[in-house]
């Protein structure tokens, strides 16, 4: 997810603001370069604690930004 939100528009980050964009792409650098020094509690705290609530946040996101699109 960190490496997708690397590729997102300036614009779309300040749009959905209450997604922490640069934590999540700050995180994914960490965890790509770290190798053995992962805290795998932490990661698994994420994975019960933040992973449902980005996914419902994404989900809107993406939900209004496809029905803002013109369809063909």
């Amino acid at each position: 997810m960190g490496e997708a939100a690397n590729f997102l528009s300036s614009e779309i980050q300040f749009k959905y603001n209450d997604i922490e964009w640069l934590k999540m792409i700050s995180t994914r650098h960490y965890y790509v370069h770290a190798y053995f020094n992962i805290n795998w509690i932490m990661v698994w705290e994420t994975i019960q604690n933040n992973i449902i609530p980005l996914r419902n946040k994404i989900e809107k996101m993406y939900n209004e930004l496809t029905n803002a699109s013109p369809n063909p």
